[in-house]
């Protein structure tokens, strides 16, 4: 036991995360992932297109909460964009 006190690094815990995200299977994270698509009341989707969805996501999501928001792309058909972006491109 040292004298200093135990720090916690949110950035570490976050790293963490996403690596054991990265490294499960698209299949095993679907049933992890559903309820929080519940709560943004998306649709319901087959855990096959699903699966393929995340796929894309996992390189670039850190916690579930991230993915599940970056799933509004392939769950709702209507996309509001930024009007400042759409009259740049």
């Amino acid at each position: 036991m040292g004298k200093s006190p135990g720090v916690f690094d949110p950035e570490k815990f976050l790293w963490l995360n996403a690596h054991y995200l990265r490294a499960r299977s698209a299949e095993s994270l679907v049933p992890l992932l559903t309820p929080f698509l519940a709560d943004r009341r998306y649709p319901e989707k087959p855990a096959g297109f699903l699966a393929k969805a995340i796929r894309t996501l996992q390189p670039r999501t850190h916690t579930l909460v991230e993915m599940a928001d970056a799933m509004k792309f392939y769950m709702v058909h209507d996309i509001a964009y930024d009007p400042g972006a759409a009259k740049k491109f």
